[in-house]
C-alpha cells in the first residue's frame, strides 16, 4: 500500500534535522501530511475503532491525495530551485 510507504518517507524526513534546516518552509506542510498519513494508516486498519463509515472513510482519503498532492507540490518547487541562481 503505498501509503505506508509515504508514512515510512515521512517518518524518516521528519527526523531528519537537516533537511528542515535547509528547508524551513515545508515543515507545517509535511507535519500536516506525516499525521494524515498515520491517521488514514490506522483508519484504514481499523475503522470501527474510529467509528468511520464508508463516506468518512472515503473523506479522509480525499483529504489524503490532496495533502500528499500538496506537500510533493511544494517539496518539488522548492527542492526544484535549490542552488540555482
Amino acid at each position: 500500500m503505498y501509503i505506508e510507504e509515504d508514512f515510512k518517507f515521512m517518518q524518516e524526513l521528519q527526523e531528519d534535522n537537516d533537511f528542515f534546516y535547509s528547508f524551513p518552509s515545508l515543515i507545517k506542510l509535511s507535519t500536516y501530511f506525516y499525521r494524515k498519513c498515520l491517521n488514514v494508516i490506522h483508519m484504514l486498519k481499523d475503522p470501527i475503532r474510529f467509528h468511520k463509515n464508508h463516506q468518512q472513510l472515503r473523506h479522509e482519503l480525499i483529504e489524503y491525495v490532496k495533502l500528499r498532492n500538496d506537500f510533493f507540490d511544494e517539496m518539488e518547487n522548492i527542492m526544484g530551485h535549490y542552488g540555482t541562481i
